[in-house]
């Protein structure tokens, strides 16, 4: 059975969760392979919002189809992360993570959506935090990591950032 955030068990108050809900539950069950879809059932749209990272583990494959996806406004955070990149382990040969795919499928558009005003020039300065909270895909030590078939647009800094990674394959991003 594929797995979906538009099942009623994965809702919750925001549509980040309601997304890792389904990702938690895909690595439980063993499938480890999420599809989110054009439509939003939880908010009965054709949008996800999203307002914190989605946390990606290892030997995961996401497949977006046809879905539009747009950063929440006053947001700090990524769209797409690795779910060690923030962690101690991150920095370590042991905690490399391996195997993370996000698969476009038709028309897929990630959006930055309104810009929050972080900047090099404000980065960890007026109460913001450091300006790298503002890339919309954040990798940290993974190896395996393949992003394909992908629109992104209005990144609120750089769309696509890796750090520590290898073994990557970028294909087909607009």
């Amino acid at each position: 059975m594929s797995i979906t955030p538009n099942m009623e068990q994965f809702f919750a108050d925001c549509d980040s969760l309601t997304i890792q809900n389904a990702i938690d539950a895909a690595v439980s069950s063993g499938s480890r392979q999420v599809t989110i879809p054009r439509y939003n059932a939880r908010c009965d749209r054709m949008l996800w919002r999203i307002s914190s990272a989605i946390r990606l583990p290892d030997d995961f494959t996401l497949i977006l189809d046809n879905c539009n996806m747009v950063m929440e406004t006053g947001v700090y955070d990524h769209m797409f992360t690795n779910s060690n990149s923030y962690s101690e382990l991150a920095s370590t040969l042991e905690g490399e993570q391996k195997n993370i795919t996000i698969l476009g499928k038709g028309n897929v558009c990630l959006d930055g959506g309104e810009h929050n005003r972080l900047l090099e020039k404000t980065s960890g300065r007026y109460g913001m935090p450091r300006v790298w909270k503002n890339a919309m895909f954040y990798w940290r030590n993974v190896s395996g990591l393949r992003l394909e078939n992908l629109h992104i647009q209005n990144q609120r800094w750089w769309a696509i950032t890796h750090v520590y990674c290898r073994n990557v394959t970028i294909h087909n991003i607009n």
